[in-house]
This record gives C-alpha cells, structure tokens and sequence, in this order.
C-alpha cells in the first residue's frame, strides 16, 4: 500500500510544472561593503525632482542658456576622453530609466541591475552608438555571445584593460566591468522570474566604518597603522557603522532621511553633540519676519574636555603643543580659556537671519550658564596689557544697558559684526539684528512668535535636539557655489550685503546655488537620538508659503 502511494505521488509530481523561484534585482549584485544606490522607479524619481524645482527651473530662461551651455561642454570632454567610461555609459542610459534601478560601486567600476524591456534596450545601444560617433570618442563596441544570448564590450581608448559589459535578459540591464558577475546573473536570469520590488523612493547606503577600516589597513608601516588606529579610536570614527539615506515623497513634499549608526555618542567628536531637548528660547530672540531659524544643543565644553585624550592620542608632541599654546594665551589675555570663558557657555544655541531690502542680516546665540561672569572674562582680555594693539582696533558700546563689541573701522554701522553677552545669551552677528534682540528680549518693540520656529516645531519631535526652518526664496546659501561652462567658483561663509538670490550678479550662462535655491520652498530639518545613533530629517515643502 506504502509503495503504491509513493507511485501515485511521483506521477502527480512529474505531472505538475516546475515554478521557477522569482529573484528581486538586488539580489543580483555582488555583497559588498561599499556605496549601493537603490530607486524604486527612476520615472517616479524624476516626478518627485520636478514637482521640487526643475519644472520651474527649466521654464527659467538664465537656466535654460547655462544648461545649453554646460551639456556642450560635457559632450565636449566625453569627446576628448575626459569622463570615465562608466559614466559615459550611464549618461547614454539614463532616457531609457524608467523602473527600479540598483546600483553598487567598488574601486574598479560600478554593478548595475536595472529594470529595461527588449526595445527600450535596443535604443540605448543605438544611442551609445550614436554618441561614439557624434563625440568622435575612441571608444570601440564588440558583441561576444555568451548561452546564446548577446552581450555588448564597450572599451575605452584611455583605458582598455577595464572594459565594460552590457545584457539584456528578462526586462533586466545588466552593467558592470565585471564580466564574470554579468555572465553569472545572466544564467540566474534565464531559469527565475524577476520579483518586482517593493520599494518606493530611493535608499542609498554608505559602509562608513569600513571605508574608515579600509583607510586604516592600507597603512604599511604597522607602527603608522597603529597609531592611525589609536587616533581614530579617540575620535569616536571606530564607532561609527553604515551612513542610511533615503528619500521619498510625502503629502507635505519631498522627504529627505539620514541615518548614521553611532554606538558611543559621548566619545571622541560627539561629545560635541548634547542629545537631549533644548531649553525653552528667551522671550522675544527670534522674531517675526526671520527667513531662516536654527535651534539646537552641541556643548562646546564637553568636546573641549575631550580634546586633551583626542590630541594626546594623535602625537604627545601635539598635546605638549596645544597645552604651551593654551598657557601664551593665558599668558596674553589674562583669561583662562576653559575655566574663563568655555565653562560659562550653555549648550542651547539660536539663529536666525533676516532680509532688509535686498540685505540678508543674521545672529548666532548661545545661552550662558554665567552671563555676568563671562562679561567679566571679555573685560580682562580687553584691559590686558599685552591686548592693547588689539583693543584699540574694537569699539565698545553701550546699549540697553549692555556692552556690544565691534570693529572700530565698521562701527555703528548696520551690518557691522556685533558681539555681545548678556546676562542669558551671547549673541554675534550684524548690529542692527543684535539691538533688535535686545529690545525684544527685554520686552520693548513688536513681537510675535516667528511662523517658521512655530512650524518647525509642530514637525520635529518631542526628543529633537536640533530643529529649523529655512525660506529659500528669501535666504542666500552659506555654501556660495557659482557655476559655469568655464568656471567654478566656490566659497563659505555668511553674506549680508546684496544677499538676495535674485540680486545676484551673474556672467553669461552661468548659474549659483542661491539662484537655483530661489526656486525652491520653505524646508524643515530636524535630529534626533536613536537607539542605533542619529537620524537627521529634511522636509522641502512643495508648496509655496
């Protein structure tokens, strides 16, 4: 009877068909500790972009003349060898993007494994082809078959030991300079369906500890790898794993996630982060009209206790230094710069910047544990005699009551930089912003909550320790990048004079980031402490406020 069943199972068996078990795309690639990019679908990506900014921005006519400008000079050095053939091939695929993309990158090239039907596949081979020609490039196309299915070699003139291969297999594009890994997915295409992926945005993954180990053991010398080692650990670098981002679209607008695995917040760099809540802001410091507001917590004193276990694990001679240079200044400002000064700072810090006219004006405060003690401490270094040269290039005021510092050459005038420390706050930036903070904090002048700080914090949640807001339309970039077909042009810092991103006086075809941030909305940003370390979170409104 057993063996009789056993029978009648085999036959019922050999009479059903064999399924094939689905693969998702991103199985396909190597497993590797290094940069992966995933899109759940590159149409819907560009979508999310557009509805951001660029449907404006390709309507805009400075835009326009530098994107027209800019692509001749990328096909130019596609022409003249000056781009990666990876990139080259990535440049003649993008049209053809329309579904999930997944993308890793090692030392050597790239693996891609991507969503592309038979015919989408034939115009991206027409269209290499057509740019090779186009662009005079000397990049040289084979076709070799492998399995009976065709596989296209791209080399490069520049570089021909690191060719790249191309397939097309079960609406899959497979790209790599890894001809072993194409052939081998090509045969695991062939016998599995292709799972549809679930994901929806983009998730990028960066392998931070291990590019920090990678730095460590490509050290020869076993006493600099040592030693490199031994600092990285006083740094808190060692404790740091994977960097996560991903982005989405939300009903609010465009979502933006960073999260950074950290297992010791309070060593090394982070003790620069204080993780809990800020304290509630003095009454009246950020007011109505600011275009951009920044609250938070970072504690310059508990990096600053740090510092000495960090330095001495760098070098003693480093350490023996920066004490001998602590001890001059000592020696010159009569002030001790941890017990004197850095011991009185709090750690809740505000800012916010304002535009007048076509001015961006700004302050930076920080709350004080001793604001009295620490208006002493500014006395003696400026009464020290050794200061005096230095003194007398600093004009002191008296404002409500309070002692603002400036330079003599700027004194008085509105966009002068300011510094003064009241009882609650220090407070640095331009003149006219610090008087304004200083009637309104002791209650004189108008007042109302500002609609961003109120925003912001309906957003961030309860255990936030760093929250704002940012108008773009009406806040110029600390970043200044100015770009051209010719030029490019980069600096940092805070501007106040003709600040505004549509004042900006621009060459012809050329493009900043403050032109293109005048585009954008109102954006929200917040960070958080997490069980595995730190999450930051931008929100970019796709709507106008």
């Amino acid at each position: 009877m057993l063996r009789t069943l056993k029978i009648g199972a085999c036959i019922l068996a050999a009479g059903i068909p064999l399924v094939t078990q689905g693969v998702e795309r991103k199985e396909l690639l190597p497993e590797k500790q290094v940069p992966q990019i995933q899109i759940g679908n590159f149409s819907d990506f560009q979508n999310m972009l557009d509805q951001a900014a660029l449907n404006d921005l390709r309507a805009d006519t400075r835009f326009q003349n530098f994107y027209t400008a800019f692509s001749r000079k990328i096909e130019t050095m596609l022409g003249e060898g000056k781009i990666p053939l990876g990139v080259q091939l990535l440049y003649a695929q993008l049209p053809f993007l329309k579904g999930e993309v997944e993308l890793i990158s090692d030392e050597k090239g790239f693996y891609l494994a991507a969503a592309m039907d038979e015919a989408a596949y034939e115009e991206s081979l027409k269209r290499s082809e057509w740019l090779r020609e186009k662009l005079d490039t000397d990049i040289i196309i084979k076709k070799v078959l492998f399995r009976e299915q065709e596989i296209t070699q791209y080399i490069s003139g520049a570089d021909p030991e690191h060719p790249y291969w191309e397939a097309q297999i079960n609406n899959t594009l497979l790209l790599s300079t890894d001809r072993e890994w194409l052939e081998s997915s090509i045969v695991r295409l062939s016998k599995e369906t292709v799972d549809a992926t679930k994901l929806s945005g983009v998730r990028a993954v960066i392998p931070m500890r291990a590019t920090i180990q990678l730095s460590i053991e490509k050290e020869t010398d076993p006493e600099k790898r040592a030693a490199k080692e031994k600092l990285y650990s006083a740094l808190g670098l060692l404790g740091i794993g994977d960097c996560s981002i991903s982005i989405d679209e939300t009903a609010e607008g465009f979502a933006v996630d960073f999260d950074l695995e950290v297992s010791d917040l309070k060593k090394g760099i982070f003790r620069l982060l204080e993780t809990s809540p800020p304290t509630a802001l003095p009454k009246g410091l950020i007011p109505d009209e600011a275009t951009s507001v920044s609250v938070g917590r970072l504690t310059l004193n508990g990096l600053w206790k740090e510092l000495p276990s960090i330095l001495s694990n760098a070098s003693m001679e480093t350490a023996l230094q920066f004490s001998a240079l602590l001890q001059q200044i000592k020696a010159l400002t009569g002030a001790d710069l941890g017990n004197d000064i850095l011991a009185h700072l709090g750690s809740t810090y505000y800012t916010y910047s304002t535009m007048q006219n076509t001015n961006q004006r700004w302050v930076a405060a920080l709350e004080l544990n001793n604001g009295p003690a620490l208006q002493q401490t500014l006395g003696t270094i400026l009464s020290a005699p050794q200061m005096q040269s230095i003194a007398a290039a600093i004009s002191a005021t008296d404002f409500r009551g309070e002692t603002i510092y400036m330079l003599s050459q700027d004194a008085g005038k509105d966009h002068a930089l300011a510094l003064c420390a009241t009882d609650q706050v220090l407070l640095l930036g331009n003149l006219v912003n610090v008087r304004e903070s200083i009637l309104r904090m002791n209650g004189r002048g108008n007042y109302q909550s500002a609609d961003l700080l109120t925003e912001s914090l309906k957003l961030a949640p309860k255990n936030a320790f760093i929250y704002g807001a940012t108008n773009h339309k009406k806040t110029t970039a600390l970043l200044s990048l100015r770009l051209s077909d010719h030029t490019c042009y980069v600096s940092f810092g805070v501007r106040s004079k003709n600040a505004s991103p549509m004042e900006e006086e621009l060459e012809e075809n050329e493009i900043s980031l403050n032109y293109i941030g005048s585009f954008l909305h109102t954006s929200y940003y917040y960070t958080e402490k997490t069980d595995t370390g730190l999450h930051h979170h931008i929100l970019l409104r796709n709507k106008k406020d």
